[in-house]
């Protein structure tokens, strides 16, 4: 049986959904699995999209949803040019795609961060939609869910949505964590892994932020954090990358790295965020935080926000990969954290090497692996 896996937008394009997508096709390519990415391009539909918010602004008073609407999904889907007669496994890491209950030749598994409805609430997207539309495609991804063969997502968060939202059987779920989106072959040319300078004067601390929503992200908890160190007297940077610079606060402590390209500049990307002390997401809503996965692939400790699916990020032991705070948790205490753990350098030294050593877990080749084995088994 042929497998595809899908998305809404190209599934090979290392630039769409965060490259989530293009990295799990790449280690299914490595691992010589037979899984291939279907192309979609919605933006060929855009031209629509005007008249049909005009249309649901005078017929519902809301004026946005289009990407979830009956007639983009059909359009969308078609693109897809998967033959009648052939019988096919589609992995969809869009929860409304194909539509699975009209799908007679298609068995669709889901892999997934979140549900919508998580995705609407806890993102606060589409506030404008009309809410008689917003349960029309809650209703649509119901019985995409129940018409499945079987969903992966990659937190319990998602999980627990799943079995409390939409009633889906605990059984036909399983929780599969996604990997670090860095090819395998920037790793192997690395011979030593390069640690940064015990903090002093001449160089600061160094605390990272990965991401382009400064505010949803946390920025502005990372900031306070450092200028809590500076307060006290320890010198401390918030290196921020891929925000830009029109969203960021005018402060001395913030150096902005900007977009770092990884389909053009990924030994740029690995290399900065090795040079950190600590990475961070101390976000009001996240569903996973891939961002994470890639720190620990590379050795770097994580501050963070029990949030979402945050906690999923992190090993069962995550006292060894960093420090998982609540979110009302002071900023004192989280820099008086960061401080005493930077201390001892040496035991910080060994603490980096230590995720090193287990690293393997942050590679997408260990979640392929569990997703054919477990696709086997159906």
């Amino acid at each position: 049986m042929k497998k595809y896996l899908i998305c809404n937008g190209n599934a090979n394009d290392i630039n769409i959904w965060s490259g989530t997508p293009f990295h799990l096709l790449n280690a299914a390519k490595e691992l010589s699995l037979d899984l291939e990415g279907i192309k979609l391009e919605p933006e060929k539909l855009d031209k629509y999209r005007l008249l049909w918010n005009v249309k649901q602004l005078l017929l519902t008073g809301g004026y946005s949803g289009f990407q979830y609407s009956d007639f983009f999904l059909s359009n969308l889907i078609k693109q897809a040019k998967i033959k009648s007669n052939e019988e096919v496994l589609i992995i969809s890491q869009y929860p409304l795609l194909p539509d699975v209950s009209n799908s007679e030749n298609f068995k669709v598994v889901f892999y997934m961060d979140a549900t919508l409805k998580q995705l609407f609430e806890e993102y606060k997207l589409n506030k404008s939609m009309a809410k008689k539309n917003k349960e029309k495609i809650f209703q649509r991804e119901k019985l995409n869910y129940k018409y499945s063969k079987f969903i992966f997502t990659m937190s319990d968060w998602a999980k627990d949505s799943l079995i409390r939202d939409y009633a889906v059987d605990p059984e036909k779920i399983k929780v599969l964590h996604c990997g670090a989106n860095i090819q395998n072959k920037y790793l192997k040319d690395r011979v030593t892994n390069i640690f940064p300078k015990a903090p002093s004067l001449q160089d600061p601390i160094k605390i990272g932020f990965n991401g382009k929503d400064w505010f949803r992200k946390g920025g502005p908890t990372a900031l306070k954090i450092v200028e809590h160190l500076n307060k006290n007297s320890i010198p401390a940077v918030l290196r921020v990358m891929g925000v830009s610079g029109n969203f960021l606060p005018n402060n001395k402590f913030i150096q902005n790295i900007g977009f770092i390209d990884k389909s053009k500049n990924m030994d740029k990307f690995i290399t900065e965020i090795e040079s950190w002390h600590f990475g961070t997401l101390f976000s009001e809503g996240e569903a996973f935080g891939i961002s994470n996965r890639e720190c620990f692939l590379l050795g770097v400790p994580v501050i963070c926000f029990d949030v979402g699916g945050i906690r999923n990020t992190f090993p069962d032991d995550d006292y060894n990969y960093g420090k998982i705070f609540q979110p009302n948790e002071k900023t004192e205490l989280m820099a008086n954290w960061v401080s005493e753990t930077l201390r001892d350098y040496s035991s910080y030294i060994q603490l980096r090497k230590g995720i090193l050593k287990n690293n393997e877990q942050f590679k997408w080749d260990n979640t392929v692996k569990k997703l054919f084995n477990s696709l086997a088994l159906m």
